[in-house]
């Protein structure tokens, strides 16, 4: 199967986070490692990205995963954001 992604995909101009479970799902790490690789490389230069992956986890697993899985997922997707608007999640409440 080809990548998702096209060349135009490549120049991004904004964050990117890819969280993933590791078991059954090759193609999707493989995609993924290619396309931060791309990012990294892209002409426009420092755009963050950050990848997460989950041995022993599914691509569903933060709907039926390992829940210490999910909360880790959880926190570093609170992380993420909270680190790009300013905001904590105390703040929003």
């Amino acid at each position: 199967m080809a990548t998702p992604f096209t060349t135009d995909d490549l120049y991004l101009h904004r964050k990117v986070m890819s969280i993933h479970g590791v078991e059954g799902h090759g193609r999707v790490i493989g995609h993924t490692d290619r396309f931060r690789a791309a990012v990294v490389m892209a002409p426009v230069g420092n755009i963050e990205t950050q990848l997460v992956l989950y041995p022993g986890e599914t691509h569903v697993f933060l709907g039926k995963g390992a829940p210490s899985c999910r909360l880790d997922a959880a926190d570093r997707i609170i992380a993420w954001l909270e680190h790009f608007t300013g905001e904590t999640q105390a703040a929003s409440t």
